[in-house]
């Protein structure tokens, strides 16, 4: 195991050769920090190691964001957001999707 920083944040990765699986989750199973820092109106919601990907409706312009699961914090802003990203903002549309979630393989149906 090594880490990595994204946006302040330090992640645990896992071996190159180790994979990891995306998993959905509900709302209720959102630490607070992070369920305080969505809309309510999000219906998505993907855990990978220590990265929580909240989906907005991403698809149709909506907003995407990816936290970390330990602490709650932001890590990036993707999505809609990025037709008008904030160029002095790191969190905003710098690296879309995070390197780690890259690094999650979808879920075996």
């Amino acid at each position: 195991m090594c880490a990595t920083t994204v946006a302040g944040e330090t992640l645990t990765k896992v071996s190159d050769s180790q994979s990891l699986r995306i998993e959905s989750i509900e709302r209720e199973q959102l630490p607070d920090e992070i369920k305080h820092n969505i809309p309510e109106w999000c219906e998505s919601f993907q855990t990978c190691g220590n990265l929580v990907r909240v989906d907005c409706n991403a698809s149709l312009d909506g907003i995407e964001r990816y936290f970390a699961r330990d602490t709650g914090a932001l890590l990036m802003n993707c999505g809609g957001r990025c037709l008008n990203p904030q160029a002095d903002d790191p969190l905003d549309c710098k690296a879309c999707p995070p390197t780690e979630w890259e690094r999650c393989s979808a879920p075996v149906p």
